[in-house]
């Protein structure tokens, strides 16, 4: 797989895993009122996290999507025009 091919691919992993792991944040929410003590407070954290970190994960999606598919220069991931033309000719190299 070449470069292009990866950096088009990355956010679209991003943004499937974010949305995944709300997916589950939302069914584990679902389940809550099944679960009693102990069990109910760690799916109740878990739940959470699960939430917290898919949220972050397809926002980041979105702002690296943007950057890939927009093909805006700098590079996809911050990268100045100086430092993406230096990649580039150590890539012909």
């Amino acid at each position: 797989m070449d470069n292009e091919s990866r950096e088009k691919l990355r956010p679209v992993l991003y943004l499937a895993a974010g949305a995944y792991l709300v997916y589950l944040a939302f069914k584990m929410y679902g389940g809550l009122g099944q679960m009693a003590g102990t069990e109910h407070t760690v799916s109740m954290i878990a739940m959470v996290v699960f939430g917290v970190f898919g949220a972050a994960t397809f926002i980041f999606g979105l702002v690296v999507a943007k950057k890939v598919f927009l093909d805006q220069k700098p590079g996809a991931f911050g990268e100045t025009p100086k430092e993406t033309e230096e990649s580039e000719q150590e890539e012909e190299k």
